[in-house]
């Protein structure tokens, strides 16, 4: 995911950095999708400019150091206007005036507090998050900047709350085209924070399935190639070499790639620092037949008891990122993770097909993918797996 970072609109004054989550992403109807009006910026909610603020608080709006701190830049109105208000029940908003806020309006919630995931919290969080988003569609607003609602005095744990941020607000913004939402971080405590609504958001939009009924599903199909024989001999802008954590090499296609590229692969190899499992990295390919080298680490397989198949997905997702980014047309895969890691053949190659498909729904067919085999039985699978998505179709 490229990632531009750059001061936040309207808070120059602050030491604010903005997050932009790939803008190129398009819909059939060519409207942004919804992950990519989202923002993360850490920094003051109160000196954001923007439609819409949202204000954690509690039922009667004036708890909370957030509150606080709203009412204390908003000035007296905002204080006068909202003992005007109904009184808010957890999971709902109320609006008000934004007065001497750079926002022009507020949109308060009161959050769950934490007790043990078993009292409904989850669910209490989401609807804070959907309760503001539809006011602020009500009142036709297009940009609103949201904090990690629940997560201070509230005791929300952090990261299970950003899950629930960015399941909730990218639902409820997919279908509201031209509503943008900022993810607000505040807490100068967790300085990881930014890095885990990134890493959610990344997530969940490569979680995101192509729907059977899409009609580019079937030209997406028509258009994946499978071959036989040694990845090393076959001529593309970029070769995925199925990596141990270390990128230094090994066996199998590994070992293959490290040979046919030579020592000089190895060199910039050890300067990457490894590699974790799901993710890629990418190097040139010197004496190979290709421009570059996509690193990706796959998951052993331990039963589907550990993840597997999402790691394993993302390892065809961050490759092809790295190769879009890169300007690549072509690239070629392995059969990641079924050699020595023994994850089950069938399973890994509707995985990998179904990644791939994916992959094109949300950036276009504009690669030329194709899967490299050892055998003729591997293609066969590869066929049928294939075959089996176009009579979904």
């Amino acid at each position: 995911m490229h990632i531009a970072t750059h001061p936040a609109k309207g808070c120059a004054a602050l030491e604010h950095f903005v997050l932009n989550i790939s803008f190129t992403c398009r819909t059939r109807a060519n409207m942004p999708s919804s992950f990519a009006r989202l923002k993360v910026v850490k920094g003051d909610i109160t000196k954001i400019k923007v439609d819409a603020i949202v204000i954690s608080t509690n039922s009667t709006f004036d708890r909370g150091s957030l509150a606080q701190s709203a009412h204390q830049s908003a000035g007296l109105q905002l204080k006068l206007e909202t003992q005007k208000l109904i009184r808010c029940d957890v999971g709902d908003a109320r609006l008000a005036s934004g007065f001497s806020l750079p926002a022009k309006n507020v949109i308060f919630t009161v959050g769950p507090t934490w007790q043990d995931g078993q009292h409904g919290e989850d669910d209490s969080l989401a609807k804070c998050y959907t309760s503001c988003l539809k006011l602020a569609v009500e009142n036709n607003y297009n940009t609103v900047a949201m904090p990690a609602i629940s997560c201070g005095a509230n005791g929300f744990p952090f990261r299970r709350s950003i899950t629930i941020a960015v399941r909730a607000v990218s639902s409820f913004i997919s279908e509201h085209h031209k509503l943008h939402v900022t993810f607000v971080c505040m807490d100068e405590r967790f300085q990881n924070v930014p890095d885990w609504y990134l890493s959610e958001i990344k997530k969940q939009r490569r979680s995101r399935r192509i729907s059977p009924d899409d009609p580019r599903r079937q030209e997406f199909l028509e258009n994946l190639l499978v071959v036989k024989g040694n990845i090393t001999k076959i001529v593309a802008d970029a070769v995925v070499n199925a990596a141990k954590s270390s990128l230094l090499g090994g066996g199998g296609v590994d070992g293959a790639v490290h040979r046919a590229a030579g020592p000089e692969l190895l060199q910039e190899c050890r300067k990457l620092n490894g590699c974790p499992v799901g993710d890629a990295r990418i190097t040139n390919a010197y004496k190979l037949q290709a421009r570059y080298v996509i690193h990706t680490v796959g998951p052993v397989w331990g039963g589907g008891k550990h993840e597997e198949d999402f790691l394993l997905r993302e390892c065809y997702m961050s490759s092809l990122e790295l190769a879009k980014n890169h300007d690549c047309r072509t690239i070629v895969f392995p059969a990641i993770s079924c050699g020595v890691y023994s994850f089950p053949f069938a399973r890994a190659t509707g995985i990998a097909i179904d990644a791939v498909l994916d992959f094109k729904a949300e950036h276009g067919d504009h690669m030329q993918v194709s899967f490299c085999c050892f055998s003729e039985r591997d293609k066969n699978i590869y066929l049928s797996e294939m075959q089996k998505r176009k009579g979904q179709d």
